[in-house]
């Protein structure tokens, strides 16, 4: 099985490259110095080249401030290069687990989110999450999309 990890250097794709020696599969690991997502008319091309089984999707633009006065950069990066990649995941029968947010909801609800519970996001950064989510859910509708509040890692920053 070939795996590819997109956004290698961050806190996941970091941890997963330290435990993929651990498993015995083929693993490609790429982020923005080797390949960068924002080039989006090269990602069917890259994708073919390394024909992955298993896409691991962790790369995004995770800056919410920031994606509030570079809407589209994160635009491109969390929705249009997410629905590519869902496309041709889904097109050469390739699964996909898509990194997401909890900033996709606003963060009022008092009680634990459940998986359907409707989307609202309050800022540009969830706004363009949740537009990669439903291209997910819409190309590959066997995407598995982990939304999450936080990742904690020996890489990067931690508030723990």
């Amino acid at each position: 099985m070939k795996i590819l990890v997109t956004g290698a250097n961050g806190q996941l794709g970091s941890e997963l490259k330290k435990i993929s020696p651990n498993y015995n599969f083929k693993w490609y690991f790429t982020d923005y110095n080797e390949f960068d997502f924002i080039h989006t008319d090269r990602i069917d091309k890259y994708l073919t080249t390394i024909n992955p089984n298993l896409i691991i999707n962790c790369f995004a633009f995770t800056t919410v401030d920031s994606a509030e006065t570079h809407k589209e950069s994160a635009d491109i990066l969390n929705h249009i290069a997410v629905n590519l990649i869902s496309k041709w995941s889904n097109y050469n029968n390739c699964k996909l687990i898509h990194l997401s947010t909890d900033y996709v909801y606003d963060g009022t609800s008092r009680i634990p989110i459940k998986e359907d519970d409707k989307t609202n996001p309050i800022n540009n950064y969830g706004k363009s999450k949740l537009f990669g989510d439903n291209a997910c859910f819409f190309n590959n509708p066997d995407s598995i999309i982990l939304r999450t509040s936080w990742l904690y890692s020996s890489f990067g920053n931690n508030f723990v």
